[in-house]
């Protein structure tokens, strides 16, 4: 059994920015930020200067493994 908590760290609703952060990267993000971290604010590009976080798709291609989940991902869009 999965309990995913689905929330911002500054709403409780969530946007599709903050939670394509939580789900690719692993860590919860402020809402209208994407690929950075809870230290960086939306409408604030100087406060995204070291929060940058890595993806999995990022962290699969340097392990070797970006060919392989393309080629899932294009066999999930021809199956679905």
């Amino acid at each position: 059994m999965v309990f995913l908590q689905t929330y911002s760290v500054n709403e409780q609703v969530p946007d599709s920015a903050g939670t394509a952060t939580a789900f690719l990267c692993g860590v919860k993000a402020q809402s209208g930020v994407l690929g950075v971290d809870d230290t960086a604010t939306y409408n604030n590009c100087s406060s995204t200067l070291g929060a940058e976080v890595d993806s999995i798709l990022r962290m699969s291609k340097q392990k070797g493994l970006g060919r392989f989940l393309w080629l899932l991902r294009f066999k999930y869009v021809l199956s679905c």
